[in-house]
């Protein structure tokens, strides 16, 4: 064994090398192919295959009788506990009886059964992520069993894959396609290196540069101290180009613990920080990528997004604690409170913030475990300051960096980044002894002796033990995951019984290929017993019941379906059709919303199903309400409006007439598009009809053939197509025939000019094409004893068949 130096972790670094590469390979295989929370099965495997494989071949290493110190084991166990003692079943009657369990009551009422079942309530992803979990004690301990030499090692590995991860990134944002994109979830053109987001791609770049800073204050050599401070520049400067706002404030952050921890003054510590702050924020100034990156903080939509979660997520939290909804099942916990207003085509996986989601989850446990853990964590702190141990403390500072954006996103819950963060928490649990000794062994040992140095009762022994069933289990999930997603559930229920996700595919199956009753039930039914959260369950066992002519069935399964929220468009589908069938307006509306905030660009058949309705006076004023929402779907469903007849053409401009009763009057641009779309297919005639039936003193006006020749401003009714707001002034959409037209306006606000004459500005254009039409001969005049304009309107005989009429504020027509 070669020795080490005091201070120097270079000399000696690779001694026990056979202890050191699998630790080595687990860890590189993390960073690279588990860089996103959403894992394929195959990615799944191998990372968790790998990590446990590496710890029981380092426990079990001939080179070393290290052992594991009741603080690391207690950490491990705790880790992984929670989620499995959510998996064993209790009484139905019992885990009723508890908070957040009406999916399951629910569930167990509608199937006429009262087994035991799990506190989760959704056991498949509930097992996944004790799986997961499992994952990072194997990192942990493994990292724990090893010499500081080998940790150290790693530490430079880690090094080496920031760097991979940044020179890959530099790739992308020079070639911003796909090819160099990992994970599917990574947004092209950014800077993601191994992972699917950019924030955790800047989370490890900022764990390097500050683990290049505690390796460079624990050198002895001036080259290698050198050579590690510019890694942690240019690390730096990668923090900076991934523009993510997180990682900027995390580099400052991280800067400053640095120097207060390794300064033995606090005057020189300050000086420092404030030396490093300045040079970082000219960096993100004076430079392209930095000042980018910069005017990310002014800007708007992440963190307005993040409230919108936050505020949902606490709804969820209400719900579920302090019993939680199961390990990994915040998805179906969010989606069961989401508001309809809230609803769109991106999917919320995660709360963004580990002190709603940790709650949701795992309830009260999970929060005294993440706490206590915090706790111990401080305290060990503290302990390595005055044991003198910089270079584990200084590493720990390293840790805060995820703990930290753990407060506003979810980097823990990336394998990569969770299992360098349980390398770094090694270095605070593991054995202080760094020389593997081997214990001494007496010659005539007792027979008590004897018993106890037997396998079966070493620590190690039952740690392998462990370790060999979690490889198998994970291998024999990943390969369930695999036959699902190809299309082979009948198969992975052979290998896996408990999936949901192989019975609901199951079952989909089934009914795909005709065969709706036996067979089918069973597993959509099994499916919703082992997820009670599945609305897509409740679906199939809607269908099964209409093939069965069971229609009062099929509406409650439907029902139950919906209560799990918004994004199903299966069952959303069948809600919508039943509302329109049994004349439920406000269903059919809000159900209508739900399809098209998903994805309005691909819901055509909706769309027009929509506006067919609108003759019917209930269902239009509930479009109306959800139109005064703003929805994403608004401007395409409004472009899709396009009067055939007379009863159509009055059923739309009612339904703009509703639309100004909620305050959302319809802007210039939609209804010059509406009338340009009526104009183009010849029906511009019936638009202006169907307008003068509803208002019979306008029909046969000879001077003035506005749209809306009685619209009132202010706090007065308002009508469609009437006065509203653009470019300061107010407009209005007419369509006046060539020629010349009298206009009389008044002005109620009695704006007046140096004459004292009422002088309000007017203009008219041909549609958004510009100027064309004409106004003359403005003259002063009283009527009814209100200040008012007379002029004449040209209108040229081509290319101005709809005319934008604009006018100063607080102005009607006369």
């Amino acid at each position: 064994m070669h020795r080490v130096r005091p201070g120097s972790h270079t000399v000696g670094l690779f001694a026990d090398l056979r202890l050191w590469w699998p630790m080595a390979l687990a860890l590189c295989l993390s960073v690279i192919l588990a860089g996103s929370s959403a894992l394929s099965p195959g990615a799944f495997s191998i990372v968790l295959v790998a990590a446990w494989s590496a710890c029981i071949a380092v426990i079990n290493s001939n080179c070393t009788r290290r052992r594991l110190t009741k603080a690391a084991w207690l950490m491990g166990l705790a880790i992984a506990a929670i989620p499995l003692a959510q998996m064993i079943p209790i009484p139905l009657r019992a885990a009723g009886a508890l908070a957040g369990q009406a999916p399951l009551l629910n569930a167990a009422s509608f199937l006429q059964v009262n087994n035991w079942h799990p506190l989760t309530l959704d056991v498949e992803s509930t097992w996944h992520s004790f799986l997961l979990a499992s994952g990072y004690v194997a990192v942990f301990w493994g990292a724990a069993t090893l010499s500081q030499n080998g940790r150290v090692g790693l530490i430079y590995l880690v090094l080496a894959l920031a760097m991979a991860g940044l020179l890959f990134g530099f790739a992308q944002m020079v070639h911003p396609d796909s090819r160099f994109y990992l994970q599917p979830d990574a947004v092209p053109g950014t800077l993601t290196g191994f992972f699917g987001n950019r924030n955790h791609e800047a989370d490890l770049l900022v764990i390097a540069a500050g683990l290049a800073v505690a390796l460079a204050g624990a050198s002895p050599a001036r080259l290698e101290r050198l050579t590690l401070y510019a890694l942690a520049i240019v690390f730096a400067a990668g923090v900076i180009a991934t523009r993510s706002r997180a990682g900027i404030l995390l580099l400052f952050v991280l800067a400053g613990m640095l120097l207060l921890q390794r300064s033995g003054s606090r005057k020189a510590a300050l000086l420092s920080a404030g030396a490093v702050f300045s040079a970082l924020l000219a960096l993100m100034l004076f430079t392209p990528v930095g000042h980018m990156s910069f005017l990310r903080f002014l800007g708007e939509g992440g963190s307005f997004d993040r409230i919108l979660i936050w505020r949902e997520s606490l709804v969820a939290l209400r719900e579920v604690f302090p019993v939680g909804s199961g390990a990994g099942t915040f998805a179906q916990a969010y989606a069961s409170v989401e508001a309809l207003e809230d609803v769109s085509g991106v999917f919320i996986n995660h709360a963004h913030s580990e002190v709603l989601q940790v709650p949701i989850e795992l309830g009260l446990p999970g929060v005294m475990l993440v706490g206590g853990a915090l706790i111990s964590l401080a305290i060990r702190f503290v302990q390595l300051g005055r044991q003198g141990e910089k270079l584990a403390q200084a590493v720990l500072c390293c840790l805060a960096v995820p703990i930290l954006h753990s407060l506003v996103d979810y980097p823990l819950r990336d394998f990569a980044i969770g299992s360098v963060a349980c390398l770094l928490l090694s270095f605070a649990f593991a054995s202080r002894s760094s020389v593997n000794v081997p214990r001494p062994v007496t010659r005539h040992p007792s027979p008590q002796t004897a018993i106890k140095a037997t396998a079966i009762y070493k620590p190690r022994f039952w740690l392998t033990a462990a370790g060999l069933l979690l490889v198998a289990l994970v291998a024999q999930t990943g390969v369930a995951d695999i036959l699902v997603g190809g299309g082979r559930p009948a198969l992975a229920l052979r290998i896996t019984p408990l999936s949901s996700r192989a019975h609901l595919a199951r079952a989909q199956q089934l009914i795909g290929d005709g065969e709706w009753a036996g067979e089918a039930t069973y597993h959509a039914q099994r499916a919703l017993w082992l997820n009670t959260y599945s609305a897509r369950a409740w679906a199939l066992i809607g269908y099964s019941a209409l093939q069965r002519g069971d229609i009062a069935r099929a509406d409650s399964a439907f029902l139950s379906a919906a209560r799990l929220g918004w994004r199903d468009e299966a069952v959303q589908q069948y809600v919508f059709r039943r509302a329109v069938e049994t004349g439920s307006a406000e269903t059919a509306a809000r159900a209508a919303d739900a399809l098209l905030r998903r994805n309005a660009a691909s819901s055509q058949t909706v769309m027009d199903q929509v506006i067919n309705l609108l003759p019917d006076a209930g269902f239009r004023d509930e479009i109306a309400i959800r139109l005064a929402e703003s929805p994403s779907w608004k401007s395409i469903f409004l472009a899709r409006l396009n009067p055939e007849n007379q009863a159509r053409a009055a059923a739309q401009i009612e339904l703009f007439r509703a639309l100004a009763r909620h305050k959302v009057p319809l802007a210039v641009p939609d209804a010059l598009g509406y009338l340009e779309r009526s104009n183009a297919s010849g029906a511009l005639p019936t638009v202006l009809d169907a307008w003068r039936l509803m208002h019979g003193a306008k029909a046969g006006d000879p001077q003035l053939s506005a749209i809306d020749g009685a619209f009132q401003f202010n706090d007065r009714s308002l009508f469609p197509f009437g006065w509203l707001p653009r470019d300061g002034r107010l407009a209005q959409v007419v369509a006046l025939s060539p020629g010349s037209h009298s206009l009389t306006l008044t002005s109620p606000d009695r704006q007046k000019d140096s004459d004292g004459h009422a002088s309000p500005r007017l203009d008219i254009s041909c549609g958004e094409r510009g100027k064309g039409a004409s106004v003359a001969g403005i003259q002063a005049a009283k009527i009814d004893g209100k200040q008012a304009i007379r002029g004449t309107i040209t209108i040229p005989p081509k290319r101005c068949a709809l005319q934008i009429l604009s006018i100063g504020p607080a102005t009607e027509i006369r």
